[in-house]
């Protein structure tokens, strides 16, 4: 038996359990966090109380817990004394810790600042943040500006957990904090702004809505569409001066950033260089900039208008019509009123520069500002902007449209011009015509500066400038010396000397064509004026015997004319008189309703 027992003794035997450990505290809360968190916050707290050094586990679980219940200031402290250095947190533990941080930063900005819509996320923030710098739509306006959110934004932005857990919510902390700043009225907020983006410490998104934040400062708006499509400023008013920083930055980070972002942070950019120093960015900079909004974008148009504002202004040479078309349209769709410093600027400036924009303003959208606005100054928005046109490809043309619309009243304004401006235009017009030797456009500007200076009674301009016409461009001798002579004749002076000239000079051809018949235009003048008849007849023995014409007789028909210049009515109206006609003649401003119509309608053959 001993020998046996001491055979049992002998063999080996099983080995015993490991004892368990016990399971910490932060653990067993941790657990609890997820069934009873007040319960969790409540026994982490006491814990806290009572030990004697600092338990990173148990106080990063009581912001866990703080954070479940709604206790958002208490889970800030928490959290933000334990993340700031996590290294020694288990995986799992730091990464609720980290979620529970990002949540109550959120839920303090979303309680102190009021977004629209809850910030569910950081991109929710972003998005509030770019409501608020596009359409003033981000934010409560009182609570954005406030001092509670002010001071919360400069706690969350200054904790050095924040960038440690998120760079992406500390970057849009950071714009949240000076968009408050802003809001709130504090001085200096543009260079504040500036000071943030030259450090070059935002992510590429953050810079984009920082770029924006800046643009609003410098145009003293609270939001983009404030200021989206508002004339630039004079140059001594720039919103910035030395921008190269700026354009810089924006070619950098603006790429890598979403299209809808990128295209108002390019605006942004463009619209704070616009009217300060052209040596801001170079053409090539501003090429690229307007290339990253795309070419369907609403505003885009008014990127290339940006662009290059103010180096047309500087009279650089610029391909506007085929680089950036949206300028010429934006001058086209200007009013005067807006954009006729700026006109004066590109013409004073590039006048002598081949390919400047001169010319390109000269061909279309001058005369299509005119139409669609009118003026509310001819000196300023017409007169002074007479050499601008000048410089296009047909200034003859366009002078000549010009003055149609001035004579016509053919935009809202025309009434403006005294009778000496409104010869300024004609005169002009003509004077291209002449130049570029178009018979057909000096016609017609002769013929509008003669009723003109008809209208006027100016008699002495009329024939200095009929005399100084004679001697001028073929096409304009003869109708100049009919006028002549007509001025003459009314005036009760001699025509020897013009009616030798005109028998002269004067073919007397029956072709039908208006040159070769004009001298049955001179003659034409016997109607009205029966002694030019006697003095033809003078100079030229024997014209005219046994071909003259009776007088037609209309046997007392009724007329209506409606029309005509002061002067037609005043030497045709006795003529029609002299036919046995019946007139009635109505001026067009005299005209009310119905009248010329019923007129017209009545007895009128």
């Amino acid at each position: 038996a001993p020998e046996q027992g001491r055979e049992r003794r002998d063999e080996p035997r099983a080995p015993e359990p490991a004892p368990h450990e016990p399971e910490s505290e932060w653990e067993r809360l941790f657990a609890l966090v997820g069934s009873d968190s007040a319960a969790a916050l409540d026994q982490a707290n006491r814990l806290m109380q009572t030990s004697e050094a600092e338990d990173r586990e148990l106080r990063a679980v009581a912001g866990i817990a703080a954070v479940a219940v709604g206790e958002h200031e208490q889970a800030f402290r928490h959290l933000s004394r334990t993340l700031v250095d996590a290294t020694a947190l288990p995986s799992g533990l730091l990464e609720a810790a980290e979620r529970a941080y990002v949540a109550v930063a959120l839920a303090l900005i979303e309680a102190d600042c009021r977004p629209g819509p809850p910030l569910i996320d950081i991109e929710a923030l972003r998005a509030a943040i770019f409501r608020e710098l596009v359409d003033d739509d981000g934010f409560a306006d009182e609570a954005i500006g406030s001092r509670e959110a002010r001071d919360l934004l400069d706690l969350l932005v200054t904790d050095r957990a924040l960038p440690r857990v998120s760079r992406e919510l500390s970057d849009y902390c950071r714009i949240a904090q000076l968009l408050s700043m802003a809001r709130g009225g504090t001085r200096l907020a543009a260079e504040r702004v500036a000071a943030v983006l030259r450090e070059g410490s935002l992510a590429p998104e953050a810079a984009a809505l920082g770029i924006l934040l800046f643009a609003n400062t410098c145009m003293q708006a609270p939001c983009a569409s404030d200021w989206l499509l508002a004339w630039p400023v004079s140059e001594d008013q720039a919103p910035v001066s030395d921008g190269a920083w700026l354009v810089e930055l924006a070619l950098a980070v603006l790429p890598q950033v979403p299209t809808e972002l990128a295209a108002h942070a390019v605006l942004g950019v463009l619209a704070s260089i616009a009217s300060g120093p052209a040596e801001q960015a170079s053409l090539a900079q501003r090429r690229e900039l307007v290339a990253l909004i795309p070419a369907g974008w609403p505003n885009r148009m008014h990127a290339e208008f940006l662009a290059v504002f103010r180096l047309a202004a500087s009279g650089e040479r610029i391909q506007v019509e085929k680089q950036f078309p949206g300028y010429l349209k934006r001058i086209g769709a200007s009013h005067l009123e807006s954009s006729a410093a700026h006109l004066t600027e590109v013409y004073l400036a590039g006048s002598a520069v081949s390919g400047s924009a001169v010319k390109p303003i000269a061909d279309g959208p001058y005369i299509e500002s005119l139409i669609r606005w009118g003026i509310t100054e001819p000196q300023a928005q017409v007169l002074d902007l007479l050499d601008l046109l000048a410089e296009g490809s047909k200034p003859d043309n366009t002078l000549n449209a010009l003055g149609m619309l001035v004579e016509d009243g053919g935009f809202v304004g025309a009434d403006r011009f005294s009778r000496q401006q409104r010869k300024m235009v004609y005169e002009r017009a003509l004077a291209e015509s002449v130049r570029m030797g178009h018979d057909d456009d000096a016609r017609e500007a002769f013929d509008r500066l003669v009723r003109e200076l008809r209208d006027e009674g100016a008699d002495a301009e009329l024939r200095e400038l009929c005399a100084r016409e004679l001697h001028g461009m073929k096409k304009l001798r003869m109708p100049a010396l009919v006028v002549l002579l007509g001025a003459l004749l009314e005036a009760g002076q001699p025509i020897s000397e013009e009616l030798r000239l005109a028998i002269e000079t004067g073919p007397r051809g029956g072709t039908g064509d208006e040159d070769e018949n004009a001298m049955h235009e001179v003659l034409g003048l016997g109607e009205v004026y029966p002694q030019l008849i006697e003095e033809f007849r003078k100079l030229v023995p024997g014209a005219g015997e046994g071909e003259a014409e009776p007088a037609p007789d209309f046997g007392g028909r009724r007329v209506v004319v409606v029309g005509g210049h002061r002067w037609l009515r005043k030497v045709a109206q006795p003529a029609l008189e002299a036919w046995n006609l019946r007139v009635e003649w109505f001026d067009p401003e005299q005209s009310k309703g119905n009248q010329v119509i019923d007129a017209a309608r009545g007895t009128s053959d």
